[in-house]
């Protein structure tokens, strides 16, 4: 995964669509879950089955197609 940082300088902040909302909602779950492997508090294979129930709830909601699966 690419590493950004993004820092807010006060402008207005555009409205996301959905589809960004639910790539951006997703990828920082999985943020999270990166960053709890890499405190060891999480092991590789609990980091995975989150994330597999992560994209079996997106796919309950009919949201899944605009999960970008990288990681």
């Amino acid at each position: 995964m690419k590493y950004k940082e993004f820092v807010y300088t006060g402008e207005p902040i555009s409205e996301l669509n959905e589809k960004e909302y639910t790539m951006f909602f997703m990828n920082i779950q999985k943020a999270i879950l990166l960053s709890l492997e890499k405190r060891n508090i999480l092991t590789s294979l609990q980091r995975e089955q989150c994330l597999l129930k992560l994209e079996k709830q997106y796919k309950s909601k009919g949201e899944y197609s605009y999960v970008n699966k990288e990681i």
